[in-house]
């Protein structure tokens, strides 16, 4: 059985292969991405500071993505294997579902006595400076801003969980 990823165009019309992800991932149904957070003894938030914050399964030396958390996922490396390959779709949307998690997890954080929750909010969108990281950087700009924008994930002062608009 051979199993491989192919492009849909937007009237779901089956495109051509995509190349370059592994048959362990193009057969799986299912993948896991996980976010670990920093706590201090009194449970409050403690942003990550360290230069780099993936891993895939080990810690990649690739420090062109800054969360305040690490960031633990399937991801597809270069050839070297100390970073996220840029050109590959698969870690496209790793990153896509990646920022679109992020106001889920801050609101599994929220609680009064812990005002620290947000700070595991990426302080602003990934800006592209290497080159090659634009697809990488688009998707996860797009699902973050679509977390923020539609998951409720503030703590008003009445202590329910809000969006922004609210």
């Amino acid at each position: 059985v051979v199993y491989y990823f192919s492009y849909i165009d937007d009237n779901g019309n089956e495109g051509s292969e995509v190349t370059g992800v592994p048959d362990r991932i193009a057969s799986a149904t299912s993948t896991t991405i996980s976010f670990a957070v920093l706590l201090d003894s009194n449970m409050d938030v403690i942003p990550v500071k360290d230069s780099s914050t993936i891993y895939a399964y080990l810690p990649m030396n690739d420090e062109r993505f800054k969360f305040p958390f690490y960031v633990n996922a399937d991801f597809i490396p270069n050839s070297q294997r100390e970073s996220i390959s840029n050109d590959n779709p698969w870690n496209h949307f790793l990153f896509y579902n990646i920022g679109r998690k992020i106001a889920q997890t801050v609101a599994n954080f929220a609680a009064i006595e812990h005002p620290q929750y947000l700070n595991l909010l990426v302080s602003s969108y990934f800006k592209s400076d290497d080159i090659g990281t634009d697809d990488l950087i688009s998707a996860f700009n797009r699902g973050y801003e679509e977390s923020i924008k539609n998951e409720a994930f503030i703590l008003s002062h009445k202590g329910k969980i809000v969006t922004q608009e609210d």
